[in-house]
């Protein structure tokens, strides 16, 4: 399988990989974790649970085996039955992007029309301001999807898949799929409006009733919201594929390629986008659980906490116990109210602009400064 998203193990028993990442699945019998290894050039290779739902299957993988066997009975086999398999293996691959592009679209279509459009008409309950922040700018991803998914289908010649345009609608569409920034930033306060709505008994039987008009809606409203999400940073992995079943020689292979870059890139973007805003959030977060604070947010100035640890100042003939917290462009100073660094609160103590200040290197040394 391959890493459609970033994992962090919180778990000693959990896997952590990274987009892209290649899993063997070793136990799929949880619907929603599955036990697999981290397919690495390392020799000790690193197993673990993760969800199921961070992965998806390689298409061809059926299909390959069934190569290596036909392999291993004949010692060759003919140009023009590689090419066959070739051009029906590709099929395969643009037949799955297809059939998941209109599926896509389609939940769109139910979230918008079923759960979007409902809640417009309760004005009692939700605000725009609400509305806008669970919904976000999905109503133009309905309309970049549709589009993108006529096109698409004209990209496909039929009976003819390798000479198929999909590396080029993919391009065109390339400078359009940037919208999806920032739906995927909003994600997590959409998520965190909903858990709050839903503590109204009110709202939660109001999201249930909209998702119980799909088939899948057992889902509830965080799956549906995040299908976006899943979907955009998955496009890469199936031109990969794609790819992967394309021959060098077609002049179709160049632009499959530059597609599949494309489309990688869209993904980092948007996955480094969710890093800057977790990161955004924990600083808060943090700058919270400091007493007596003063002056400007952390993180109006500084999105990456560096380092932070213990310090011992040397002031007028005194040593001062102190935590410092080391952020990208600013030094925050802290000390434990109740004495010492183990217990008590952290109490705010002054902060240091780094860009007023030059950075010397020193020779190591031992000892307290």
């Amino acid at each position: 399988a391959e890493a459609m998203f970033d994992h962090v193990s919180y778990e000693e028993d959990e896997l952590k990989f990274l987009v892209g990442d290649i899993i063997l699945i070793l136990d799929a019998n949880d619907e929603d974790w599955w036990y697999g290894k981290l397919i690495t050039d390392d020799e000790d290779q690193v197993e673990g649970w993760f969800p199921s739902s961070f992965v998806r299957l390689r298409v061809a993988q059926e299909t390959a085996a069934e190569e290596v066997a036909e392999k291993q009975r004949k010692t060759s086999v003919s140009s023009d039955k590689g090419v066959e398999k070739l051009a029906y293996i590709r099929g395969r691959v643009i037949d799955e992007l297809l059939q998941t592009e209109k599926d896509f679209v389609g939940y769109l279509k139910f979230i918008i029309q079923d759960v979007l459009y409902e809640a417009k008409a309760h004005p009692n309950m939700f605000s725009e301001e609400q509305i806008k922040t669970i919904f976000g700018n999905l109503e133009n991803l309905f309309i970049l999807q549709k589009d993108f998914l006529k096109d698409l289908e004209i990209s496909v010649l039929k009976n003819d898949n390798i000479s198929s345009r999909i590396g080029k609608c993919f391009l065109d569409y390339g400078d359009r799929f940037g919208i999806y920034t920032e739906y995927c930033g909003n994600h997590p306060n959409a998520c965190a409006e909903i858990r709050r709505l839903c503590t109204n008994l009110k709202y939660q039987r109001f999201f249930e009733l909209c998702c119980k008009l799909h088939p899948l809606g057992t889902l509830g409203m965080d799956g549906f919201l995040v299908m976006p999400v899943q979907r955009i940073c998955k496009y890469h992995l199936q031109l990969a594929e794609l790819l992967k079943h394309t021959s060098p020689t077609s002049s179709e292979y160049s632009i499959v390629k530059a597609a599949h870059q494309r489309m990688k890139g869209v993904a980092s973007k948007i996955n480094e986008q969710k890093r800057l805003i977790e990161n955004i959030a924990q600083i808060a977060n943090w700058q919270k659980s400091i007493e007596a604070w003063e002056g400007d947010n952390v993180a109006m100035k500084s999105i990456k906490l560096i380092y932070s640890g213990p310090v011992r100042l040397l002031s007028k003939g005194k040593v001062k116990d102190r935590m410092f917290f080391l952020f990208d462009r600013q030094l925050i100073c802290c000390k434990k109210d109740g004495g010492g660094l183990t217990k008590g609160n952290l109490v705010y103590k002054g902060r240091y602009d780094l860009e007023e200040y030059d950075i010397i290197p020193l020779e190591t040394f031992e000892g307290n400064i």
